[in-house]
């Protein structure tokens, strides 16, 4: 099996949408009383993280790529 490439963005967008939908699902059994104009602010606020996070990456990589050059100055 081919490994593949780490995407911290698609972690970080499951994470908050997974997250979201278990706050809903307790809500919708009523386990936790969660008001629903919070959700939607959660999961923006939460894909806004994870825009952030997709948008850092490839910088933080083009370092590492940078530092593990052997034959670099």
């Amino acid at each position: 099996m081919r490994s593949h490439e780490f995407e911290p963005a698609k972690l970080t967008a499951g994470l908050v949408v997974l997250g979201t939908g278990v706050l809903y699902a307790l809500d919708a059994f009523g386990e936790l009383a969660v008001p629903s104009l919070l959700l939607v602010p959660l999961l923006s606020g939460g894909l806004c993280l994870a825009w952030v996070v997709g948008a850092y990456g490839p910088w933080s990589r083009r370092s590492d790529r940078r530092s593990d050059d052997p034959g670099g100055p």
